[in-house]
């Protein structure tokens, strides 16, 4: 699929009373996603009887950045098709979620549906987002992108891709965009009130020598009670210095054995 092709307008659900007419045929298109996906902007989609295909973007064009498309597993994001009476097998439905810079965030196609000529078709397409390594988030998931762990409802781990930020391990965030690549946004729970949350961002890692001088691969990354194969770098701080050591508001400075050094909530 390219969403770059000229698309065909999407037209909306409630303009399908008045719409149908016995030249085109109709898909209403529920789209849900496995985990829930933030900040889509488009959906890319297809639509194929085998023989003939169409292609287009809802929205035809990107919602704006205080308006973007959530996708989640039980509230549809609901929209319909049209076609000519070309078509006239099966047809199928693969949408693929866009970012605001029109890289994927998942992708899902639905089972094929027998075609209703002159009249609507219903499908449901699940998207899922794409697995990647945080060690390796330009390869898995672009240039300008992080992988992080998220933790669905039942404590199971999950690997997504997410636009990358600025801030680099160590400095404070709010959450994990706001990281640089190989980097994830982390709450020290025991420190973090609902109202001030204390959150930095941490490099993923799977040895010492991810880390850097005085860092260490120290902590082991886990959803609830289950553990995982993550683990995330030491933040090196001075421990010399004030008790601060140059940690984030809210963190201390410890020295461990060996000499490593750790931004950590106060004890």
């Amino acid at each position: 699929m390219n969403p770059a092709q000229p698309a065909r307008t999407a037209i909306l659900l409630s303009a399908l009373a008045v719409a149908c007419s016995e030249d085109k045929s109709f898909v209403v298109v529920r789209v849900l996603s496995s985990l829930p996906i933030a900040n889509v902007a488009q959906l890319g989609v297809n639509v194929t009887d085998g023989q003939y295909s169409e292609q287009l973007l809802y929205p035809e064009t990107p919602q704006a950045a205080t308006a973007l498309l959530q996708l989640d597993p039980k509230t549809p994001v609901t929209f319909s098709v049209s076609f000519r009476p070309t078509f006239k097998a099966d047809v199928t439905v693969d949408v693929e979620a866009l970012d605001v810079a029109q890289a994927p965030l998942g992708r899902g196609t639905g089972a094929p549906q027998p075609l209703n000529l002159g009249g609507v078709t219903y499908t449901t397409v699940t998207v899922t987002p794409p697995t990647c390594d945080p060690m390796a988030p330009a390869t898995t998931c672009g240039d300008g992108y992080t992988c992080a762990l998220v933790c669905d409802q039942n404590s199971q781990p999950n690997r997504l891709c997410f636009s990358a930020g600025r801030a680099n391990p160590g400095e404070p965030c709010t959450d994990t965009t706001d990281c640089v690549p190989g980097s994830g946004c982390f709450e020290f729970t025991t420190c973090s009130t609902v109202a001030q949350p204390v959150k930095t961002c941490r490099k993923f890692c799977t040895s010492d020598a991810d880390c850097g001088a005085g860092s260490s691969c120290i902590a082991d990354v886990s959803c609830g009670n289950a553990s995982t194969s993550l683990r995330i770098c030491s933040r090196p701080c001075d421990s010399t210095g004030d008790a601060t050591g140059g940690c984030a508001p809210g963190l201390l400075c410890f020295i461990y054995a060996g000499g490593i050094t750790d931004c950590a909530c106060p004890q």
